[in-house]
């Protein structure tokens, strides 16, 4: 008699432990395709960061390059408005 509910605990801690082991199984495949989703996002972050890199880098340039532009208008400019000046003054003078 002993032995017949020893061998019945032992089927239902069995089918217990067979039901927790599922569930866990449940539980592993899902963190998996979460893990796989966070790996995916980890990447396209990665590429957003390089493509805004290289965005910045590209502004960057441009500006200084503009810079560079303008500032040699602004002495062409200036060297064209003194000689401007000077023939001003030597046209003035009776």
């Amino acid at each position: 008699m002993l032995v017949k509910e020893f061998r019945t605990f032992k089927e239902s801690v069995g089918t217990r432990f067979d039901s927790i082991d599922t569930r866990f199984d449940s539980v592993d495949a899902r963190l998996t395709t979460v893990d796989r989703k966070i790996d995916k996002v980890q990447v396209l972050l990665e590429d957003t960061n390089a493509i805004a890199k290289l965005g910045l880098e590209g502004l960057q340039g441009l500006q200084e390059s503009t810079d560079a532009k303008f500032a040699a208008a602004a002495k062409t400019n200036a060297e064209q408005t003194d000689l401007l000046k000077t023939v001003l003054v030597h046209v003035r003078k009776p």
